[in-house]
C-alpha cells in the first residue's frame, strides 16, 4: 500500500523565504514558525492524506 500526503509548507520554501527575503514579514514568519507548539493540540501530526493505493496484491516468486 502507498499513500501520498500533502505537506502543507514545503521546507524549500520556508528555507528560500529565510535565506532570500528580508523585513518585517519574514521576520513575522521566522517568529511564528519557530515558536509554533502543536504538541497536544488537534493539529499534532495531522496530515492531508492526497491520494493512496489501497492494498496491492504482489505475486509470489518461485
Amino acid at each position: 500500500m502507498a499513500n501520498l500526503y500533502c505537506q502543507a509548507t514545503p521546507h524549500s520554501y520556508l528555507q528560500d523565504r529565510f535565506c532570500t527575503a528580508k523585513g518585517p514579514d519574514t521576520d513575522r514568519l521566522y517568529f511564528l514558525t519557530k515558536h509554533l507548539n502543536l504538541a497536544g493540540t488537534e493539529a499534532d501530526r495531522w496530515k492531508l492524506k492526497v491520494v493512496g493505493s489501497g492494498n496491492v496484491a504482489v505475486a509470489a516468486q518461485p
